[in-house]
């Protein structure tokens, strides 16, 4: 009897420790890889924590006299703390920039107008100067004028040919940066306004009295030489010639002009930059 009760348990665990033996064989063999990937996280999490320590100590022992200089850059990590280093923009304090450029009229429909165009400016501070400008203009007759005249028997004593400009305007100069040339070079540059006044010389040599205003920017090659690109404005009433109506004889008018001129050209600063 008691070796039937034997055999019995016998039949009744072996199952069990079957079933036991299978499990452990059908276990996922990515569970220690996991356990792995855990223990390597646990130690980066350390190693990190370490080293935030490490830069605590660091940034003590830096004086007050360097705290936001290039001293602390030492101590930087890449992606974790970012360093701005302040730009330097072109320096033109109490300095001349005297500059030329070939210009032309935009919106002169009768005429031609172009010429060179200089300009002497003293910068009282980066952004604020005194410039002035001078205008130096040819004149030649669009295909237009002459078939109006020679067609269309239409006088074109009328119109406005400005001949030169000159003039003075306060310059403020509010816009300043950097631009990446082709990933090879940063250059500087500058945005300007300005409004001033002078005296246009029109083809009836007069001096018509005139409202200036114009913008532009400016790129630093160097500390002493920039490129440029200008707009202007010129505004004046000028006298034209109108013939009187039943009549052969002139009388003289006056018109509403604006010149819209686009420049293009170097400057050269004068003296050479002392500072920065």
């Amino acid at each position: 009897m008691r070796i039937v009760q034997l055999i019995l348990l016998f039949f009744y665990f072996s199952p069990l420790t079957f079933a036991q033996e299978d499990t452990s064989k059908n276990e996922d063999p990515n569970i220690e890889l996991e356990a792995l990937y855990d223990q390597f996280d646990k130690e980066e999490d350390t190693k990190a924590q370490v080293e935030q320590e490490e830069k605590q100590k660091q940034r003590a022992t830096i004086s007050k006299d360097e705290i936001g200089t290039l001293a602390e850059l030492k101590i930087l990590s890449p992606f974790e703390d970012i360093a701005v280093i302040q730009r330097r923009f072109m320096p033109k304090t109490k300095r001349f920039e005297f500059s030329g450029a070939l210009g032309n009229s935009l919106n002169n429909a009768f005429f031609n107008n172009w010429g060179i165009i200089g300009r002497a400016t003293y910068y009282l501070t980066e952004k604020h100067g005194l410039e002035f400008q001078f205008f130096w203009l040819n004149s030649n007759e669009r295909d237009v004028t002459e078939s109006l005249r020679n067609d269309q028997k239409v006088q074109t004593r009328s119109l406005v040919v400005p001949e030169n400009y000159k003039g003075l305007s306060y310059k403020y100069v509010p816009v300043y940066g950097k631009i990446a040339l082709f990933n090879k070079r940063i250059i500087p540059f500058d945005l300007y306004v300005a409004a001033g006044g002078g005296l246009t010389n029109t083809g009836l040599e007069e001096e018509e009295a005139t409202l200036y205003l114009g913008t532009g920017q400016q790129f630093y090659l160097t500390k002493s030489l920039a490129f440029r690109w200008d707009f202007a404005l010129n505004m004046y009433q000028a006298d034209i010639l109108e013939d009187k109506t039943g009549t052969n004889s002139l009388s003289k008018g006056t018109k509403a002009q604006t010149d819209l001129f686009l420049a293009i050209g170097a400057s050269f600063y004068w003296p050479g930059a002392t500072y920065r």
